[in-house]
């Protein structure tokens, strides 16, 4: 009787452990868990339309997708040909780290938007959340400010992290013409930006 006990109690934690281990390694290391996961993020989150095409690879060893718009309220998003790889283990500490993220081309729209009242609290993200990357790179960009302006931009590398109230982008370099621009800039969430 105390062996079938015992038995049936390794069996239970064995099980209890390849399980979730089975489901992280579908998500994370196979094509179709990858897809399985693009499928079942909501096309609206928050106010926050996302678009993803053409997404492959794996989140472990990297993933490529065609087209990605994210358009939000003050925002709209638009990249080509991007290819990120994420560190798995950072999730465990509500950090999206990519250690490499390229694209083709980029397209920022910061759209016009009504003024918030004073006790507002701009933010970027959600408490506790982070956003980091270690070495970003984009063949192209454009920016259109809420004027219209617009500013466009060719080799862009830099890195840097996003929290709830502050973006940073480190060693960033541009190219404007036959400008070249390199630095560090700190962005911080309030009603106007503050740089």
């Amino acid at each position: 009787m105390r062996r079938r006990v015992l038995l049936i109690a390794v069996l239970i934690t064995a099980l209890a452990l390849a399980v979730p281990t089975a489901v992280v390694y579908y998500a994370a290391f196979t094509q179709s868990g990858l897809q399985f996961i693009v499928n079942r993020v909501p096309a609206r989150i928050a106010g926050v339309r996302l678009t993803f095409v053409n997404v492959r690879g794996t989140l472990a060893d990297g993933v490529r997708i065609e087209r990605l718009e994210i358009d939000q309220e003050r925002v709209y998003l638009r990249f080509e040909d991007v290819r990120a790889r994420i560190d798995l283990r950072s999730l465990l500490w509500q950090t999206i780290h990519a250690p490499q993220v390229s694209a083709h081309t980029a397209f920022i729209w910061v759209k016009p938007h009504k003024e918030e009242p004073a006790s507002a609290d701009p933010h970027f993200l959600p408490h506790g959340l982070v956003i980091r990357a270690d070495s970003v790179h984009a063949d192209a960009a454009t920016l259109v400010l809420p004027n219209g302006q617009r500013m466009d931009g060719t080799q862009i590398d830099a890195a840097g992290f996003i929290r709830r109230h502050t973006i940073r982008i480190l060693n960033s370099v541009l190219t404007m013409g036959s400008v070249q621009l390199t630095g560090d800039t700190d962005l911080g969430a309030a009603n106007p930006l503050t740089l």
